[in-house]
């Protein structure tokens, strides 16, 4: 009983939240249904950015959707747990049913070496059904297939298909064709 009181407050909180974080950010931020997203999450967009949610996205603590320039957008029931980080100059599109685990990174763009108020960015694709593992680091230009599942620890810097694992091995990135389930 008091776990289904606390979800709908915490629905409930969430509604009025995201109106007026959207009311004060030009309606910036949009979003389709009930969410559930921690009074300890942050979502934050600039001048050109925009934010969208699915229905019934989960964020825990800590968690930064930062947009100053580009656009966020997630699929229906995305869940994003403790402490990660997702960062927009340009785009970042994350599908339905995804799961990112604790203290994972997303950055669409790199700094310019030769000017550092620069930035060179390139858009990153993650698939619906998508299982990111705790402290992934997900960099700029990546796309990643529907079903793929990423180990903890993994620099992603490759694409990677649809179906298929991928993992740090001894400092090399290693991506395998997932095995079906017969």
């Amino acid at each position: 009983m008091w776990r289904t009181a606390s979800y709908y407050a915490r629905v409930l909180y969430n509604f009025f939240r995201l109106f007026f974080w959207s009311l004060l950010n030009g309606f910036k931020i949009k979003y389709k249904g009930a969410q559930k997203l921690s009074s300890k999450s942050k979502l934050s967009v600039g001048k050109k950015g925009r934010i969208t949610l699915g229905g019934r996205c989960m964020a825990e603590e800590g968690v930064l959707l930062h947009a100053p320039s580009g656009k966020i957008t997630l699929g229906t029931k995305v869940f994003i747990n403790r402490n990660s980080t997702i960062v927009s100059h340009e785009s970042i599109d994350i599908g339905s049913y995804t799961t990112i685990g604790p203290n994972v990174c997303i950055y669409d763009h790199d700094h310019d070496t030769e000017n550092w108020k620069q930035f060179i960015s390139k858009p990153v694709s993650i698939g619906e059904n998508v299982w990111v593992g705790a402290n992934v680091v997900i960099l700029k230009g990546v796309q990643i297939g529907d079903n793929a599942v990423i180990g903890a620890g993994t620099v992603v810097s490759k694409s990677i298909p649809a179906d298929h694992v991928c993992y740090n091995s001894s400092q090399t990135l290693v991506i395998k064709e997932k095995k079906s389930k017969r």
